[in-house]
């Protein structure tokens, strides 16, 4: 019995040992073609990148001989391809019947290989090194063109909704910050005048009226003693026109703009405003546009603006 199990132990082990071998013949086979590396730095190409057309891109090789084999190098052929055509006005193509004869008949070579990417899309570099022996090796890299950015038209803008702005003699702020897209009342308003853009308020003639803080009704309608525009220590130009735009096409505006090639803002004052929804384009003395929708007027003697504002960043 002893004697069988001896003899089944030698059968394993032969059986794995042949197992054995020809795990390490595979590894001898997968290795036999030759090194073919690329080598970084300077900016050479060592992977899938984008370029912008036109660009010189540039390839550093070291090419060497299979330690396994140790057979001399036969060719370094390069396929260049774009979109599935292959390219004739690359400056360089090595196919069969061409090779390059600073490869042939090497063990070791480092070589530079330099292209203009001239054609929009994407060019594929096929890279394959063969030996003396037939054994290759072979890499590819996709180079692509960057696709234009078309930029959205327009200006880039924020939007501020529902500030309630009361008249001169409501308790409600009368005074509006396009920068900072906020109301203010009067003695916060001076404080802050180099940032005031206009004000609201209902006058005995004009009705409903936005105005700039330089014209001229803005000050008969503030003059408290203390904080009147009178007193302050700036006093912002701000311009407004009538704006043609309806009350879908503003409500659809998100963080770009396109305003008017005629766009024009050239009054102090726009007054007797209206039933709501209306709306105004303006100006700030520091050159923002802008958009005032007024969505609802209210109490004719001591009035309410509730409006909506869409100002450039």
């Amino acid at each position: 019995m002893k004697k069988y199990l001896f003899l089944f132990s030698l059968i394993i082990c032969a059986g794995l040992l042949t197992s054995c071998n020809k795990d390490d013949d595979n590894n001898i086979i997968a290795n036999q073609g030759p090194v073919l590396e690329f080598i970084s730095g300077n900016n050479f190409i060592t992977g899938n990148t984008e370029v912008e057309l036109g660009a010189k891109v540039a390839f550093k090789f070291h090419l060497a001989s299979s330690e396994t084999t140790d057979k001399k190098l036969a060719s370094f052929e390069i396929n260049v391809v774009n979109d599935g055509v292959i390219l004739k006005d690359i400056s360089e193509i090595i196919t069969d019947e061409n090779k390059d004869e600073k490869v042939k008949n090497e063990k070791q070579v480092t070589i530079i290989r330099e292209y203009t990417i001239d054609k929009e899309g994407k060019t594929t570099f096929n890279f394959t090194l063969t030996d003396k022996d037939g054994k290759a090796n072979a890499k590819i890299v996709n180079v692509t063109v960057k696709k234009d950015v078309v930029p959205t038209p327009g200006s880039d803008v924020k939007t501020v909704k529902n500030i309630v702005l009361g008249s001169n003699s409501n308790s409600a702020g009368s005074f509006f910050s396009a920068s900072e897209l906020k109301g203010y009342a009067i003695a916060a308003a001076k404080s802050n005048a180099a940032n005031i853009d206009f004000c609201f308020f209902n006058g005995a003639s004009n009705g409903f009226t936005f105005a700039s803080i330089d014209s001229e009704l803005a000050p008969k309608m503030f003059t408290d003693k203390t904080n009147g525009i009178a007193a302050w220590n700036k006093r912002n130009a701000t311009r407004f026109a009538k704006a043609n735009i309806t009350e879908k096409d503003f409500d659809a505006i998100s963080d770009k703009y396109v305003f008017p090639t005629d766009f024009k803002c050239i009054e102090k004052e726009v007054t007797k405003a209206g039933n709501a929804p209306v709306f105004y384009f303006f100006v700030t003395e520091a050159g923002k546009k802008g958009i005032i929708k007024v969505t609802s007027l209210k109490d004719r003697l001591a009035g309410t603006a509730t409006i909506d504002v869409v100002v450039e960043k």
